[in-house]
């Protein structure tokens, strides 16, 4: 055990579930002003997080199929629509599944429906890739929509499901109401496949919570440090 700090999965929980955490870091005076996300040179705080959080988390409400796992595929890039998918999830109980990008065809195709994908989100960059892996799975007319909020000078235009900003502009931006199971599903996250096909580890809202607490104390992180992502967000 790491000196000082609580054994694994012992930490205590920040909150009583994902959503709790959100709305307290996005209202909290001393919180709600405080940078969440770092961006190339934007900025958005943790109140505006938790704005953008509730639109995605409406949409996801509003696309969720009856009768199916309430399961989000994300096949982005690392970019702020995808913690903005992370944050809507958390706020209504679904799971974001982190496609992996440099998987094609048939083995994306295997991903998505593994992981029982209701819906979608891309980008003009990966929408090739993912309309190849979608031809023998059974998805909704809906079931896609594309992100062209950051995109590159040589990416492009969207050609595959619906605009994103379009499908937020028509759903509602206040907050679901919802109080998720701590214990639902937050993420699925594949592993590497080294030995056979990748396989989808179950990340519920405690498991993150807990985990995310406790390395917080290993690294002694305070409100004023900044994490760098270097690993793509599917994996990490």
């Amino acid at each position: 055990m790491t000196k000082g700090a609580p054994a694994p999965g012992e930490a205590p929980m920040p909150a009583t579930d994902a959503a709790a955490l959100l709305r307290a870091n996005g209202s909290d005076p001393e919180r709600a002003a405080r940078p969440a996300i770092r961006f190339g040179d934007r900025i958005w705080t943790h109140e505006e997080y938790l704005a953008e959080s509730r639109r995605w988390a409406n949409l996801f409400l509003e696309r969720r199929i009856p009768g199916r796992p309430f399961h989000v595929g994300v096949l982005l890039d690392n970019t702020p629509d995808y913690l903005f998918a992370f944050g809507g999830a958390g706020l209504v109980g679904a799971a974001v599944v982190g496609l992996n990008h440099t998987r094609q065809g048939d083995q994306l195709g295997r991903d998505i429906g593994h992981t029982d994908v209701g819906l979608l989100v891309t980008e003009p960059r990966h929408q090739d890739q993912l309309s190849a892996a979608l031809v023998d799975l059974d998805l909704g007319a809906d079931a896609v929509i594309t992100s062209d909020r950051f995109v590159g000078a040589d990416d492009p235009p969207v050609a595959l499901g619906e605009r994103l900003d379009d499908a937020l502009a028509a759903v509602d931006a206040s907050d679901p109401g919802i109080e998720p199971d701590p214990d639902s599903i937050w993420a699925l996250i594949f592993t590497s496949g080294t030995s056979s096909a990748p396989k989808a580890v179950i990340c519920s809202q405690r498991r993150l919570l807990v985990t995310g607490n406790r390395l917080g104390m290993i690294l002694d992180v305070g409100p004023d440090d900044v994490g760098y992502v270097c690993m793509p967000l599917f994996h990490s």
